[in-house]
């Protein structure tokens, strides 16, 4: 292979980690997904690191029993780390169009 080739596919393959770098970088500091169950009654937000930033419990649901307040919260964190989950497939995607990259392959992070 030409040595200019290769150094060009080396230097497209740091950019694409600067960028992604940049771009998960990016999701933790600035994404706020807020995850909901139970009709709202149940609310998470979460940042793009998946790291809790608030809980929101309606108090009307104080008055049940442990069990169902537990699968609540559960309900609420899942459906807000899905949210996460998506957004940062989005914003990779921007990043890799063109790359005819399977559907199904995870990236880095």
């Amino acid at each position: 292979m030409n040595n200019n080739i290769m150094n060009d596919l080396l230097e497209k393959a740091k950019k694409m980690k600067d960028d992604m770098e940049k771009i998960k970088e990016d999701l933790g500091n600035n994404l706020q997904v807020t995850g909901e169950s139970g009709g709202g009654l149940v609310k998470i937000t979460l940042n793009g690191k998946y790291d809790v930033h608030s809980i929101n419990i309606d108090p009307s649901i104080l008055a049940e029993k442990k069990e169902v307040i537990e699968e609540l919260i559960a309900g609420a964190f899942n459906n807000a780390t899905e949210k996460v989950r998506q957004a940062s497939q989005e914003k990779l995607s921007e990043l890799t169009k063109g790359l005819n990259l399977p559907d199904n392959m995870d990236m880095p992070f």
